[in-house]
């Protein structure tokens, strides 16, 4: 069992014993979610399920202006995510990129693949570095 699905057991097994309904009917749901294509999925699969549903929350609230996930539903959710890159670290890695030979957007994106950087950030950034 991956580490992030047993973490997920854990904090609802948590919740339940402390009584934290909602909590505790979400992570029900999460759980549902994340094993339904997979008994036991990767941390990876786990990590694409949970973006999945934060990115269904935000189209749900650009489409009718509603979100639908309340505030704690998305801060949990979030918080099973790995943290973010700063703008200074992918100012970093962008400069380590152009510095090591990468002269092209797909070279200097390919630098960032499997990093948790917000890959629309980065996109910028190397299109205003590279004057594109």
């Amino acid at each position: 069992m991956s580490k992030l699905l047993e973490k997920i057991n854990s904090d609802f097994t948590a919740a339940f014993k402390a009584r934290e309904t909602e909590k505790k009917n979400f992570l029900g749901v999460l759980k549902g979610e994340v094993t339904r294509e997979k008994k036991e999925p990767a941390d990876a699969e786990v990590i694409a399920k949970i973006e999945s549903m934060i990115k269904n929350n935000n189209k749900s609230i650009e489409k009718s202006g509603v979100s639908s996930l309340s505030d704690v539903e998305l801060g949990i959710l979030e918080s099973y995510l790995p943290k973010q890159m700063t703008e200074e670290e992918i100012d970093i890695k962008l400069k380590e990129a152009i510095d090591g030979g990468a002269n092209n957007i797909g070279a200097v994106m390919a630098a960032f693949k499997g990093l948790p950087a917000d890959m629309k950030l980065v996109n910028q950034k190397v299109k205003q570095t590279l004057n594109l």
